[in-house]
This record gives structure tokens, sequence and C-alpha cells, in this order.
């Protein structure tokens, strides 16, 4: 079912992974002291992170969050609506991030695949695969290559940002995809399969924690044969 707009919201499974992932969040960010959150305006993802923001933040802090994350959520539905996100998106005068609380942001560049025609309708993703990553099957519609670069700009500006931080991005499934080729660059429609995260493993899911070298651009892999040592510096 496509769903560019945000109506989408997790289903009783979806709130028992939730809960499920309250739980791993906590214990895998329990010794960072400094995580920077950053969500889809999708309700979505901010219904599935629900659970963790709780044992972050006191009752008034969720409940300004709340408000403002609707807020921002409502001029993305207006954009969305219109069929003016894709323009929007483009603007480089535009503002993508917005602040919600401390050291939590609502961002526009990780939302899902924008394709505003098939709102609420049955969808086959796969049809997405079978054409070159610069097309959009609709006038409306993002491409492969719009949204991959919307997630790069984004993944160079959190980890310049955020040096030395934890980045917690609570996105969907291309975003996320694409977040991975840009930290080790691959050919997307060859390699996408090898590299997405399904929901039906997430119990089984380690959570990827990936090291970036803003230096050189790339990916630090502290694993060998690739290298005997890396040295950090503040």
């Amino acid at each position: 079912m496509g769903d560019s707009f945000g109506n989408a919201h997790i289903n009783k499974e979806g709130i028992k992974e939730a809960k499920w992932l309250k739980g791993r969040l906590k214990k895998q960010t329990k010794k960072d002291k400094e995580i920077s959150i950053y969500l889809s305006p999708l309700t979505r993802c901010r219904q599935t992170i629900a659970p963790y923001l709780e044992t972050r933040y006191n009752a008034s802090e969720l409940e300004k969050m709340q408000k403002e994350y609707e807020s921002i959520q409502s001029k993305f539905h207006a954009l969305a609506k219109e069929k003016k996100i894709l323009s929007y998106m483009k603007d480089t005068s535009t503002t993508k991030t917005f602040e919600i609380g401390k050291d939590i942001y609502v961002d526009f560049r990780i939302m899902e695949m924008q394709i505003p025609e098939i709102q609420d309708q049955v969808f086959d993703c796969s049809i997405l695969m079978s054409i070159p990553t610069h097309e959009s099957l609709y006038p409306f519609g993002e491409s492969f290559d719009n949204v991959i670069e919307r997630v790069k700009a984004f993944v160079h500006e959190v980890n310049k940002k955020h040096q030395g931080q934890t980045i917690l991005m609570v996105t969907h499934a291309e975003p996320a995809t694409i977040a991975k080729k840009v930290f080790k660059d691959f050919d997307y429609l060859a390699k996408r399969d090898d590299y997405i995260t399904h929901n039906r493993t997430l119990a089984d899911y380690t959570p990827n924690v990936r090291y970036r070298d803003n230096d050189r651009n790339t990916q630090v892999d502290l694993h060998k044969p690739y290298i005997d040592n890396y040295r950090f510096k503040k």
C-alpha cells in the first residue's frame, strides 16, 4: 500500500516490535552519553520510537515534542498533497531539518520514497527495481537517484555536525539502505537486497553500528584483514 503522506500507523505486531526495540536500544545506547535522534516525518516512525523516547524524556518534554512533531508533519502533509514536496526538497533554500526537543529532530530527507500518485493504493514495489535509478514512474514521484541524493546530503551533514556522537536514524527501508550505500558505496539496484533490513528478521537483528571517516569520506571497517589499527583523535 502506497503511503507517501504518512497516513499509515503501526499495527499490533508493530507495537510489539516497538516495545522490543525500546529494550534493545536502551541496552545498545546505555554507555552513549551523547545521542542525536533523527525522525522521518511519517507517523509510523514516531510511533516506532515512542516507547524508547519515554526512557529518555519526561512527560512534559514528550508532550512538547509531540506538538512540535505534529506541526511539522502538517507542513509536510500540505506539501505532499499539493505535489510540491519534490520541488521543496530540491530547493537549497528550504528547511529540511526541524528541532523538536533536546537532541531530537525531524528531517524530511529521511522520509520514505515519495510517489504521491499511488497514495493509499496497492502497489508492487518490485516494479521500481526494473527501471534505471534516474527514472521515476510518475510525474510527481521520486527516482532512486532523488532519494540517494537527499539521504547522502543528510548523512554527510549529520556526521559533520555530530562528530564523536551516536546518531539514531528512525526511517524507512529505502532511506536506511541508501544510508548504508553512503557509508560503503555499492551498485544500488544490484546489491540492494544484500543490504536491506527486513521487518520479519527484526528479532534476530543486531543493530548496525557504522563508523564514518569524514576526512576520507568513507566507512571505517574495523575488521581484519582490511586494517591492523585505526587511531582516533579528539
